[in-house]
């Protein structure tokens, strides 16, 4: 589980669950649940106190202007402000689509 586009459609739908915004700490803590990193996903960067999984996770906002990203994609906004992701109406009907 190594891959940042792996990810997508999970995130999305656990800000669903959220009621539509969910914070990128509360996006990591669910899906790390969700997934259960092992090996290298698990190790801990150097110098720092999160796991290469974790990185892949905030990776999804680092990476907002590259085509293919959630963000980039019109299915999720970054909200700034309050440090987390908003599900797009775009988002929603992705999701219909790929149940």
């Amino acid at each position: 589980m190594s891959k940042e586009k792996d990810l997508y459609n999970h995130a999305l739908t656990i800000m669903v669950k959220h009621g539509g915004f969910i914070t990128t700490k509360q996006l990591i803590e669910e899906l790390e649940a969700l997934f259960q990193p092992t090996g290298h996903d698990a190790k801990i960067l150097g110098g720092r106190n999160d796991s290469h999984f974790s990185q892949i996770v905030r990776n999804i906002v680092s990476h907002k202007k590259e085509e293919g990203n959630i963000i980039h994609s019109g299915l999720a906004e970054h909200d700034i402000k309050r440090h987390g992701l908003l599900i797009t109406d775009a988002g929603r009907e992705h999701l219909k689509l790929i149940r």
